[in-house]
């Protein structure tokens, strides 16, 4: 109870290879929950909720949770571009697993053109050497196509 009276919690004085493994064990049960890759933003949003709350836990998790590469390694190619520059610069030089979705409602033409405007720009493309998978799924499927 002295932890109470100091204001500080047991969690803080946890060694940083116990934090990256808590996190890597969530952050993968979420991805096996999952199964569907197109419901790995969710599981980035949820992961984002918990490695970056409106009031983080801490700076310690954070910086944790930033120096996992493996956290950051896979990227949606409709994501904003902000985003998908965050994540490239986060998962350092890890393969990366990438997934895009056709839209089944629109030309397919329109959304290779799409597809192929996203990759072509700079942050994709000059990284498309770390790609260990690109998954392409139809909005109206539930299969992907993965290479």
């Amino acid at each position: 109870m002295a932890f109470l009276r100091a204001g500080v919690a047991p969690i803080s004085s946890c060694p940083n290879e116990i934090i990256a493994k808590i996190l890597l064990v969530t952050y993968t049960s979420w991805l096996d929950e999952a199964g569907d890759p197109t419901e790995i933003l969710l599981c980035i949003s949820q992961a984002r909720t918990l490695l970056f709350p409106t009031r983080p836990i801490c700076r310690l998790w954070r910086a944790v949770a930033i120096s996992l590469t493996q956290l950051w390694a896979r990227i949606h190619v409709e994501w904003k571009r902000e985003h998908r520059a965050l994540w490239l610069e986060r998962s350092g030089t890890r393969p990366l697993d990438v997934y895009f979705t056709v839209d089944s409602h629109l030309p397919a033409r329109w959304e290779l053109a799409k597809f192929g405007d996203v990759v072509g720009e700079q942050d994709l493309f000059l990284h498309s050497s770390r790609w260990r998978s690109l998954s392409i799924r139809n909005s109206g499927t539930p299969e992907f196509f993965t290479t």
